[in-house]
């Protein structure tokens, strides 16, 4: 796992919300198996204007591959992991592979970007250090 470093957008998370974020994120980590590649936090959660009351917390899942049957044992886990939100939480997981992130990254710029400048990798490896968002885009998306 890579240490936070600002320069290339891992920060560190508030402890607690990571440990949390982590253990709601055993099922779904689980069940990717060796498909597994990253887990993240991302967005408002990794800011001063967190609100646990009315804030969701963007979790994004990287894996090698997604194949029906991976989807299948994914939407269980999922299922199990949103028994575990503390009351008031919401999580909004997103799962990619790593061929979807490169490949969307022209599509969805401003999350990629947002992705790239700040984010908080709580297991496995920076897959992310590697992705370059292009600006051009970004007038298409916001139109």
């Amino acid at each position: 796992m890579s240490q936070p470093n600002e320069l290339v957008g891992l920060v560190t998370p508030p402890a607690h919300l990571a440990d949390e974020t982590r253990d709601w994120a055993k099922p779904l980590v689980a069940a990717a198996g060796d498909a597994f590649v990253a887990l993240y936090m991302y967005g408002s959660a990794l800011g001063a204007a967190f609100d646990a009351r009315a804030s969701d917390v963007n979790v994004l899942l990287v894996v090698r591959k997604l194949e029906f049957e991976g989807l299948q044992a994914l939407a269980r886990a999922l299922t199990a992991a949103q028994g575990k939100v503390p009351a008031g939480r919401r999580y909004t997981p997103l799962v990619l592979t790593e061929a979807q992130v490169q490949s969307s990254v022209d599509v969805f710029p401003l999350e990629f970007l947002d992705l790239t400048q700040r984010r908080a990798l709580l297991q496995g490896d920076d897959t992310l250090s590697g992705v370059r968002v292009g600006r051009g885009n970004l007038r298409h998306q916001i139109e």
